[in-house]
């Protein structure tokens, strides 16, 4: 382009033709990034890498950096479909399995500690060598697979999901629970569904409870105090939110 430069200023701009650059460009996609001896081993060194990483490898980020942003430099389109979009295909496919292994073999708050640690490492791989436009992409694969696939079998899970969080005090996986939820649509709606049942539940037992209905403000103090528990549930773990006030309130 420099040498060039004269001709880039008057023959080219008369003409209406390609740049020198962009014309450098265009002839390194064709001939280098989509020759067929290098594009796919390009695309497999790339995703391998990426893989070890998630994996828990040390990888060489700069030079993932460095192809990625080559691949921007070229063009918008060319970084989309020449690796974005295999990225994440391949990026789905490792969730996908690894959520459904560990899902098996682990408790509802151990998979949302798991699922919050990969979430957070996805972010953190944008900002290192991917192209920013990237972020919101990765974060709907990886919450999809990690948090939507799985989200009722997670609160559901018998002696580790939403019901034994609450019965058991445990605030801080509730909470999390709660903000993983919140990513992915119609996450929250399945928390307050699992509440609500069981506080009519929980009242219910209450309420045909001989023994204690014999007295009157025993029989209030117990409802009283089941929904003490319940809000303090919902003012520390669920912030607080109005929707799961409303559905505590239909309840009683």
């Amino acid at each position: 382009r420099d040498i060039l430069m004269y001709m880039d200023r008057t023959y080219v701009a008369s003409t209406k033709k390609t740049p020198v650059y962009d014309r450098g460009l265009q002839i390194v996609r064709d001939e280098v990034c989509r020759n067929p001896k290098v594009k796919d081993r390009l695309l497999q060194m790339l995703l391998d890498l990426i893989q070890r990483e998630r994996q828990g490898e040390m990888i060489e980020r700069g030079l993932l950096k460095t192809v990625s942003s080559m691949f921007v430099e070229l063009g918008r389109e060319v970084y989309a479909r020449d690796f974005e979009a295999p990225f994440l295909s391949s990026s789905a496919t490792f969730y996908r399995a690894e959520s459904q292994e560990y899902i098996s073999q682990n408790s509802a708050s151990d998979y949302m500690k798991k699922a919050e640690q990969r979430l957070s490492e996805e972010e953190e791989r944008v900002k290192h060598y991917l192209d920013p436009a990237t972020e919101p992409k990765l974060r709907e694969v990886a919450e999809g697979e990690l948090i939507e696939r799985h989200m009722r079998t997670l609160a559901e899970m018998e002696h580790s999901g939403i019901v034994a969080m609450i019965e058991d005090d445990k605030v801080d996986d509730l909470h999390r629970t709660y903000k993983l939820f919140k990513r992915v649509k119609g996450g929250l709606a399945v928390i307050r569904e699992i509440m609500a049942t069981h506080v009519k539940s929980r009242g219910t037992q209450l309420v045909q409870d001989d023994e204690r209905n014999t007295d009157p403000a025993q029989y209030v103090q117990g409802l009283l105090a089941l929904r003490d528990k319940y809000e303090h549930v919902i003012s520390s773990a669920f912030s607080k939110e109005k929707e799961f006030y409303n559905a505590l309130n239909q309840s009683f």
